[in-house]
């Protein structure tokens, strides 16, 4: 089941009192007026048939005492009281007047509740047990909304169990890449429509020519595919090679199934098969087609090419059962009969498919989840591009989405609360989740996960520099003293990461909370007594600062775990420097004392020494880039930063002193 998400109820029961003091007086004094003060799902999504567990508070705004009643809880697709689907009633205890009481249970969903995206509407005194001062506001639709999966088909027998997995014997193949290469720009959700094609020819004429549909990808705004061609192929027990490309990134599980066309230069040659191997190499195997073989269906991204093979070549690699799931089935559906792949469809669904989508049901990772579902999309996609059709692969195919949108949607809970932990991973996984769910349709449950990911990302930042100046000097009867220095703090600054890629936050630009200019000198004359001069600043413009986080997240890489430890760095930039008026009396042993008032700029030459004593650190932009690494992090400081260096002029002593102090850390909401 989901984690549970923070229950309103208490909250509500404190607020109890400032609710009741606006309340309207009852018509009568003497009666009590119930009403629903908070009712919510302690989980975002719900099966057909399964419990949902609820709570709240209900609250007496009434001058008289309520008697124990009962509340009904109902799911409303238009989040208005109506017509709505009955859960059941939960028991509430009597409530004094002006006073509330928590509402927790349980109440059944049934079993034939359509998908989609429900509120809970909750009803006080359903039963009509209270007379009331007010009968027309009981009802209250709660602010979130829970989600119903969908009704759980159950699947017909297949004609054939217990195939898969088969027994590995897999072979592996060495490529040899030419330069001839062409990338695509495929958009992802929401930004564009119609498919994407492109075309790169090889050393020998033969011409490639892959086209993507839109939807097929995650990336926002797009996503960079890249086709190479390929001019041998060892270690196959295949005849010669027809032509092959590597498709990259390598391992990419495509949500609607692309194509290649080979066109060789000359006659295209009979007696040929589509092959394809994994990134290194492994797990070699023959391809389905429906008709040519010069017509490849990509699922996934590897290397794909067509080669000659007479049929004891054909047998000898279907023979030799690859490793992967997926690639048993290619194996197996590209050398059977039409008559035969339907029951090897059924096979791999019982046998695989389903028990990989059960277990991505359960995973508490979202890496681990979709596993299972490349798994059913790659099976998907063979009996979609082979027509292939019968009771089971017909009920197995129209289940198959509602439970790919199930498991993603239980995906999202999880991944708020390792957000609460300061798992920025998580912040990907719901990125990668919001994508998904709206390529699948599901606009409603991709806001959802968009807007936990909003909340997910956020960062906090505070910055202190400072500048100070020592002289110490001594000639004789002669001395002087001086004392000073210059700081500036940023406030906490909450930036809040962006949802297109790469993901920049830039913060409005920062007044200074706090900015202090002090100077001092104590001289010794030769001749007289000494002199004290004290200078200050106690006028200020209003400087400014940019503060700007870039993070970039590879939504393809499951190795990036944390998007911090593989791309990101923190800009600080003076956009616009505090200019301070000095004032005070100057006093001189060579001359009578003064009064000045003058501008005096501090921060800004400060910051920039600074600035360029890490030239690693800064860019030609003005900006102060710090470099961000997760792996120090510790809970949710995810940066502290202390930068200072003292300098010292041997000719007068002056010693100039620079400190600088930059803090980050993860402020989920």
């Amino acid at each position: 089941m989901p984690r549970p998400c923070p229950l309103p109820a208490l909250m509500a029961v404190v607020l109890v009192s400032g609710l009741l003091a606006t309340a309207t007086p009852a018509a009568s004094a003497s009666r009590p007026d119930l009403v629903v003060g908070a009712i919510e799902a302690t989980t975002s999504a719900v099966e057909p048939g399964e419990k949902l567990k609820v709570a709240g508070a209900v609250l007496n705004r009434g001058r008289g005492k309520a008697a124990a009643s009962r509340v009904s809880v109902s799911l409303s697709a238009d989040a208005r009281p109506g017509k709505d689907v009955r859960l059941g009633l939960l028991r509430t205890a009597a409530v004094p007047a002006r006073s509330g009481a928590p509402l927790s249970g349980s109440v059944k969903v049934p079993g034939g509740l359509a998908a989609g995206d429900y509120h809970l509407v909750a009803c006080a005194d359903a039963n009509k047990a209270v007379r009331e001062s007010k009968e027309g506001n009981n009802c209250r639709v709660s602010g979130s909304s829970v989600r119903g999966t969908g009704v759980v088909t159950q699947l017909p027998d297949p004609a054939l169990t217990g195939v898969f997995p088969l027994d590995p014997d897999p072979v592996a193949v060495t490529t040899r890449a030419t330069s001839e290469t062409v990338q695509l720009l495929v958009p992802g959700p929401g930004f564009g429509a119609g498919a994407t094609e492109e075309s790169v020819t090889g050393p020998d004429g033969t011409t490639y020519t892959l086209s993507v549909p839109a939807g097929a990808t995650l990336g926002s705004p797009w996503t960079t595919l890249t086709m190479t061609v390929v001019e041998s192929v060892s270690g196959s027990p295949l005849g010669g090679l027809v032509g092959g490309v590597q498709l990259e990134p390598h391992g990419l599980v495509l949500l609607e199934p692309a194509t290649l066309r080979v066109d060789p230069a000359g006659a295209a040659p009979g007696g040929v098969v589509a092959f394809t191997a994994d990134g290194d190499g492994g797990d070699l195997r023959m391809l389905p087609t429906d008709g040519s073989a010069y017509e490849v269906p990509i699922a996934h991204f590897s290397t794909v090419g067509v080669a000659e093979a007479t049929p004891a070549q054909q047998q000898a690699l279907a023979a030799a059962a690859p490793s992967g799931d997926t690639a048993q089935l290619e194996s197996a559906l590209s050398t059977a009969p039409s008559s035969d792949q339907v029951a090897l469809a059924e096979a791999h669904h019982h046998d695989v498919v389903q028990p990989a989508l059960d277990a991505a049901e359960r995973a508490t990772s979202l890496d681990a989840a979709l596993a299972g579902v490349a798994t059913a999309l790659s099976w998907g996609h063979h009996v979609a591009v082979l027509g292939l059709s019968s009771a089971y692969l017909d009920a197995a195919s129209a289940t198959l989405v509602p439970q790919v949108v199930r498991i993603l949607v239980r995906q999202i809970d999880r991944a708020e609360a390792r957000c609460a932990d300061h798992d920025l991973s998580a912040f990907r996984d719901l990125l990668r989740i919001a994508r998904m769910l709206a390529l699948f349709g599901e606009d409603a449950a991709s806001e959802r996960a968009a807007q936990a990911a909003v909340r997910c990302g956020r960062f906090e930042v505070a910055m202190t520099a400072t500048e100070r100046l020592d002289l110490a000097e001594r000639d004789g009867t002669y001395s002087r003293v001086i004392d000073g220095d210059w700081t500036v703090e940023l406030p906490p600054t909450v930036l809040a990461v962006a949802l297109d890629n790469p993901f920049i936050s830039a913060s409005p630009a920062l007044v200074p909370r706090s900015v202090s200019y002090r100077f001092t000198e104590s001289d010794v004359c030769p001749d007289g007594p000494g002199y004290e001069s004290d200078v200050r600043n106690d006028a200020y413009s209003a400087g400014q600062a940019l503060v700007r986080l870039d993070i970039a997240v590879d939504l393809y890489d499951p190795a990036q775990r944390d998007p911090l430890s593989e791309a990101g760095f923190l800009e600080i930039a003076v956009q616009q420097p505090p200019i301070g008026t000095s004032t005070g009396r100057i006093e001189s042993c060579y001359g009578p004392g003064q009064d000045v008032s003058e501008p005096e700029l501090g921060w800004a030459e400060a910051f920039f020494e600074l600035r360029v004593t890490d030239p690693a650190r800064a860019d030609d932009s003005g900006f102060l880039r710090i470099p961000l690494f997760a792996d120090e992090a510790e809970g949710a400081r995810m940066l502290q930063l202390t930068s200072s260096r003292t300098t010292q002029r041997p000719d007068t002593g002056e010693v100039f002193g620079e400190s600088l102090s930059v803090t980050l850390d993860h402020r989920p909401r």
